[in-house]
C-alpha cells in the first residue's frame, strides 16, 4: 500500500500475468484496508467485513452486500 496525497492506493499483481493493478486500498463501505484479509477472484477484490465487491481493473461496485 502507498498514500497518494490523501488517498491510500494498494497496488498488486492480481493475476498470473504480468499485469499489475491499483486500486483504492480501503472498502468504499467502511473505509477496511483490503489488504487485511480481502479475497482476490477473477477479476475482482471482495472485502472481508461486508463482503461489498469491486472489480480491480475497472473500479467498477460488483457487489453491494
Amino acid at each position: 500500500m502507498l498514500t497518494v496525497g490523501k488517498k491510500i492506493i494498494l497496488v498488486g499483481q492480481f493475476d498470473e500475468g504480468e499485469r499489475y493493478y491499483a486500486t483504492e486500498a480501503l472498502c468504499r463501505h467502511m473505509r477496511w484496508p483490503l489488504a487485511y484479509g480481502g479475497k482476490v477472484k477473477d477479476d475482482c477484490i471482495t472485502c472481508p467485513l461486508h463482503q461489498t465487491t469491486h472489480n480491480i481493473e475497472t473500479g467498477e461496485l460488483i457487489e453491494w452486500s
